[in-house]
């Protein structure tokens, strides 16, 4: 996090100020409430209370997820899922495997590439060796799940609810993810 720094011009004045620059106009407890989100809500209380600009990912959705060792990962004996969103030349194709037990997710990144044709796809699961394992792939490519499934990886179309993008969202943040 760090202080922003207004650009300089002419007849603008820019003034930072937080609750600690009035502390003689403050009452004890909302001083208590506002420091107890440095534990509870840190990114609240490093951007609101503070009004400092965070570091991170301008849009990040997802936070505090906690990495895994590869070894770690694959030593989980739970339920495995592949998801797959397909891409070309602006966005990467993305190939992900979880594991599940409970509220938690284990998540392994297996491709992440652009350019790739549907062939170079199947070719790389295949070498995965999961194109025998069921892979939900984005629903809005139905040529491109037919076409992966005449190459032999078993692609299914993921069921999407209505807004299933922000719902997903949701549901993700709700749980502890590791990666």
């Amino acid at each position: 996090y760090y202080y922003a720094t207004p650009k300089d011009r002419p007849n603008f004045l820019s003034i930072f100020s937080t609750y600690l620059h009035n502390l003689e106009n403050v009452n004890a407890t909302t001083i208590e409430n506002f420091e107890s989100y440095r534990t509870k809500n840190p990114e609240y209380y490093f951007t609101t209370v503070k009004g400092l600009v965070s570091e991170g990912s301008k849009g990040r959705i997802y936070r505090d997820w906690k990495p895994i060792s590869v070894k770690d990962y694959n030593a989980l004996d739970f339920p495995t899922y592949h998801g797959l969103d397909f891409g070309y030349s602006n966005d990467p194709n993305a190939l992900i495997q979880v594991k599940a037990k409970g509220n938690r997710r284990y998540i392994r990144q297996l491709i992440y590439q652009k350019g790739m044709s549907n062939e170079l796809l199947a070719e790389r699961c295949i070498a995965l060796k999961i194109n025998k394992t069921e892979i939900f792939a984005d629903s809005q490519e139905p040529k491109s799940i037919a076409r992966l499934i005449s190459l032999g990886v078993n692609a299914k179309p993921a069921i999407k609810g209505s807004d299933s993008v922000n719902n997903g969202i949701k549901h993700i943040q709700s749980l502890e993810v590791y990666y």
